[in-house]
């Protein structure tokens, strides 16, 4: 599968499942401005990078506990402006790009290929969830809408551009 990703992080050696963050990333960024941060769970960042584990008992199931500054994070700190807002929310935002634009300002960005199972499930499943839903909130609780009515986020497409582009399995 392939996905967009911004150029100057290829010279990082991210792995995918970064990869597939800096993509996310990078959808939020051509759709809200490069000077903008966002605000995940921090749940939800450690379950894109891959780091969750289930535990024996399926009661009993949850992420890893893991330091917000420990080795894991030290390649999304290359690439990204990384805050910690409190124990439950992340913030993130693009860093190092402003090199690496083209004239009329946009930023370079390049597809890059996806091999890893877990990495393509992560993907096709933040697709689905961003094309047709109201997943995503700015700070005044306005709601940004993935469906026919908007025109603001939606294409018009089954999916929005910036993954139909490159979608393929």
């Amino acid at each position: 599968m392939k996905i967009t990703v911004p150029e100057y992080v290829l010279q990082y050696d991210l792995n995918e499942n970064e990869l597939v963050f800096m993509s996310l990333l990078l959808f939020f960024t051509k759709k809200c401005g490069r000077d903008e941060e966002f605000v995940f769970f921090a749940d939800d960042v450690k379950r894109i990078l891959g780091k969750t584990r289930k535990r024996q008992s399926s009661a009993r199931k949850g992420t890893v506990e893991l330091s917000a500054h420990g080795p894991w994070a030290q390649n999304l700190m290359k690439v990204t402006h990384f805050a910690i807002n409190d124990f439950y929310n992340w913030g993130f935002a693009l860093k190092g790009y402003e090199q690496h634009l083209y004239k009329n300002g946009a930023l370079q960005t390049t597809t890059v290929r996806l091999r890893n199972k877990e990495s393509i499930v992560t993907y096709a499943y933040l697709v689905g969830r961003l094309t047709d839903s109201n997943l995503i909130e700015d700070a005044s609780d306005t709601k940004l809408k993935y469906d026919k009515e908007s025109t603001k986020m939606y294409s018009g497409k089954v999916m929005n551009s910036f993954f139909y582009e490159t979608f393929e399995i």
